[in-house]
């Protein structure tokens, strides 16, 4: 892949020699006249020195045509008979300098050269002793070698990358024997997104790290019964009403709507039905408190238990992971994911069910008022549905897209951040710039995307909840022969409730399938590959 080869984030897969070459691949490739080189051949064979020099400080690439090259480096003996300017350092004191020829002639550089090349052999024999006593020591212990065959792989270089080549392009759908180009020097991959519905699995995972199938039994009672105290309390109302009215004349045909006479209930005060109303509301509030509360523990378990998951998960993957895995989509896992999962996972469901139940609460009270109203109500559901199913599965990949947008521009600001001094010394900031901002574009089109598909079911939902109240009218006003004022009253506000109740059904279904890719992203994470117990 040559110069388009990943080295992973902050260098983690480099060398300190290859770290060098790295800098100074910068520094050709930047537009400054003049190079400041710190020995770039130190940390390198000499071989490889020798490459350095003749292909890329020599003016033999066009790159460096017409550039002033300062190098400092102990390799003299090398890059002396190429240098134009020589300048000699001994202990922080300039004790040679000029042109290297003249300096030749005059015989100044004989000592010099004298004391580097003895220099150089005393490091060569310090090598060479080191390397003697590698050899015994390889000598001493290699009759552990059949128990360390599993450890150590002797297949070549080459044939290990390309063998982990042919497995990428086959994970790719390449084929092990197609054009394996694209995928040489890949080491960041792209992060795995997922498409159609959240798998069950998925909301599994969630709902049994909540507190399992007793948890949710109990939240489902707590919050029916909520609702009934809400239609109760509205319902007390018409009571009231009706008993201030004689009904005789606007008896209901309705056994299960019809209320007593006034006569029966002339005995009763004010301070009778406002302590009724009262005692229902207090009741109510405490029991969404109860509710509340009861879900919201579930909502803390939970987060929990997958944090803790999550944390383990990562803390003990193996290098490879941090190797190929961006820092940014880390933040973003235990940032933005856990937030989710913190702050919003449990409020969306919550509230769903209890939009679902006071839109089904409606329903029943219009049809037992109004039976004809059912087939308005099927054919208004079946709308509903179509509108749910159409919004859902544009706002789920949107809400993919936004994610995974997202971990790019986090792992941009974490480089900005380590790297602004060398990003200002090679005047580079401007194309950081506006690397950040198309980024920031890349993660603004999705959300863009994501608040228009709102706005897009908010207009059909209220549009639909409008025929809903509208057909709820007519049939009040046809009925007006027997529906007494209190009833008809009643049912006219359950209905202008609808729309927004059913509004809310699906923005926060959506939210919930929304949510859902967080936790889908979680449960990626705790599959990575783990090192080995200790």
């Amino acid at each position: 892949a040559g110069d388009q080869t990943e080295i992973g984030e902050r260098g983690v897969t480099l060398s300190g020699g290859q770290k060098q070459r790295v800098a100074l691949a910068r520094a050709v490739y930047s537009s400054r006249r003049i190079l400041l080189i710190d020995d770039c051949l130190s940390a390198v064979d000499a071989h490889t020195a020798k490459h350095i020099l003749a292909e890329c400080l020599l003016s033999k690439t066009p790159l460096m045509l017409g550039r002033t090259r300062v190098l400092v480096t102990h390799h003299v003996s090398m890059c002396l008979p190429f240098a134009q300017y020589v300048v000699v350092l001994n202990k922080g004191q300039v004790s040679l300098k000029g042109n290297p020829a003249e300096l030749q002639d005059q015989g100044m550089l004989t000592k010099v050269l004298a004391e580097l090349e003895s220099s150089e052999n005393k490091e060569e024999a310090v090598d060479a002793t080191c390397k003697d006593k590698a050899v015994a020591l390889d000598a001493a212990v290699c009759h552990e070698e059949d128990l360390l065959q599993s450890v150590f792989d002797t297949t070549p270089e080459d044939e290990y990358n390309l063998r982990c080549l042919q497995k990428a392009a086959e994970q790719q759908g390449l084929g092990s024997g197609g054009n394996l180009s694209p995928l040489d020097g890949i080491l960041v991959k792209d992060e795995k997104r997922e498409s159609g519905y959240v798998k069950a699995k998925v909301w599994l995972t969630y709902l049994s790290a909540c507190g399992g199938k007793w948890f949710w039994v109990g939240s489902f009672a707590l919050l029916v019964s909520c609702e009934l105290m809400v239609v109760l309390h509205s319902y007390w109302i018409r009571i009231w009403v009706a008993s201030t009215r004689s009904s005789s004349a606007n008896r209901s045909i309705y056994p299960a709507l019809e209320m007593p006479s006034s006569s029966e209930q002339q005995h009763h005060s004010v301070a009778y039905w406002i302590g009724i109303y009262l005692a229902i509301g207090v009741v109510g509030v405490v029991w969404r408190m109860l509710q509340m509360s009861f879900a919201y523990s579930g909502a803390i378990r939970a987060a929990r238990s997958l944090h803790s998951q999550l944390l383990r998960r990562v803390v003990r993957a193996t290098p490879r992971f941090f190797e190929s895995t961006p820092l940014g989509r880390i933040i973003n896992l235990f940032s933005r994911d856990m937030f989710t999962v913190d702050d919003s996972a449990m409020d969306s469901i919550v509230w769903w069910f209890r939009d679902l139940l006071s839109a089904l609460g409606v329903f029943a009270v219009i049809t037992a008022a109004t039976p004809a109203f059912a087939l308005v109500a099927v054919s208004v559901s079946v709308l509903y549905f179509g509108i749910a199913y159409y919004s859902v599965s544009t706002s789920r990949d949107l809400k993919r897209l936004e994610s995974t947008s997202m971990s790019p521009l986090l792992s941009l600001f974490g480089e900005l951040i380590l790297g602004v001094s060398t990003i200002r010394a090679f005047g580079a900031k401007h194309y950081y710039i506006r690397e950040a901002l198309n980024r920031i574009n890349a993660n603004n089109q999705a959300v863009y995307m994501t608040w228009a598909t709102k706005r897009w079911v908010s207009v059909r939902i209220d549009f639909a909840g409008a025929a809903v109240t509208f057909a709820c009218a007519m049939f009040i006003l046809s009925s007006r022969d027997w529906m007494d004022a209190g009833l008809a009253g009643f049912v006219l506000s359950m209905a202008l409730t609808f729309p927004e109740c059913m509004l809310w059904v699906v923005r926060n279904y959506s939210v919930n399938e929304l949510n859902m890719n967080s936790i889908e992203r979680i449960c990626q994470y705790l599959k990575i590959e783990q090192e080995a117990a200790l």
